[in-house]
């Protein structure tokens, strides 16, 4: 294989490294890789490449990468979330089963209709306009601009000058839905802009 000069660089930084952390655990609790890569690299590519392979060599020693931070509350930091997630389900539907989870204490139902609150938009309608297939075009007065879900075929009677209020939430499944206070409706929409 041909090396560029600074590609030769590169990879003599990355066997130094590499050498450097193949000592034992008890050696690396000792001397912060982190802060070797930082000393004696001098360019980027050469920081990077001996950083990563700081953090193969911790990993592969079996040594959390946590433990090489460099002050203690960010160390603190970083064990509460292993700790945190450490319990908690991973994988494909993990989210539901944290949902459910959440439902089931009165803490877990507080945060949620928190979100669930912070989630939503209340606004005045300025302006709407509808497409040629009839969905409608809605302009808030926040700026916001959302649009008629075309698997929404409601009606909805707006006439020219009227701004109702309008109240944007997120949906129980996806999506989000519109409630529209003067013709009194709830339409799907999807926001535009």
């Amino acid at each position: 294989m041909f090396f560029g000069s600074n590609n030769l660089k590169i990879a003599l930084g990355m066997a130094a490294c590499a050498a450097a952390l193949s000592v034992s655990t008890s050696t690396l609790a000792q001397t912060n890789p982190i802060d070797h890569c930082r000393e004696s690299s001098d360019g980027k590519k050469e920081r990077i490449a001996c950083l990563e392979a700081a953090i193969t060599g911790l990993m592969s020693a079996g040594q959390p990468v946590a433990t090489v931070a460099n002050n203690e509350g960010e160390q603190t930091r970083l064990a509460e979330a292993e700790q945190a997630t450490a319990g908690a389900p991973t994988g494909i539907g993990s989210e539901q089963v944290l949902a459910k989870q959440d439902r089931q204490t009165k803490e877990g139902r507080s945060k949620r209709k928190k979100r669930i609150k912070a989630e939503t938009v209340t606004a005045t309608l300025v302006d709407f306009a509808r497409t040629k297939t009839g969905r409608l075009i809605l302009v808030l007065d926040n700026g916001q601009v959302w649009s008629q879900r075309l698997s929404d075929e409601q009606k909805v009677r707006l006439r020219e000058g009227d701004t109702p209020e309008v109240t944007v939430r997120r949906g129980a499944f996806s999506g989000y839905r519109m409630e529209i206070s003067k013709p009194n409706r709830t339409i799907i929409v999807e926001r535009l802009k």
